[in-house]
């Protein structure tokens, strides 16, 4: 089988490609900064997004974004061991919940909200399902 290689995607080269991913990467920082201010907006999953951006394309960007005073921490618990922190469980649960309160009322297709429901429930459940903390340390 052949070995995944970021470098052939698209026929980009690794310049190019280098390039698209900082672009993207930083686009995720800014929609994840805009997610602190907007209530429903996400921030995780943008930064956790740029995070993988940037470890492909920029080591500097990448532990910028490690090192930060407000992102940091919790990108580093989900890079090293795959662990969300309990505040940050809740915070994503209760916006998922409260956005499909807002579908169930806005949209009137039982289908799309049964469709979203059953998404946002897959999503539950694995944000409930990754560690609270990184072994040995209480977040």
């Amino acid at each position: 089988m052949p070995r995944f290689d970021l470098n052939r995607i698209g026929g980009l080269g690794p310049t190019t490609l280098r390039l698209v991913l900082q672009v993207f990467g930083t686009l995720c920082v800014i929609a994840g900064i805009i997610g602190v201010f907007v209530p429903l907006w996400p921030t995780t999953i943008f930064m956790i997004l740029a995070l993988w951006a940037f470890a492909r394309s920029s080591p500097r960007l990448h532990n910028w974004l490690l090192t930060h005073r407000r992102f940091g921490p919790p990108l580093q618990a989900w890079e090293r061991h795959g662990a969300i922190p309990a505040w940050a469980k809740l915070l994503a649960v209760v916006s998922l919940a409260t956005s499909l309160a807002i579908v169930a009322f806005a949209v009137h297709s039982h289908l799309v909200v049964g469709i979203v429901a059953a998404f946002f429930a897959i999503l539950i459940l694995y944000i409930l399902t990754r560690p609270n903390a990184a072994p040995g340390n209480k977040i």
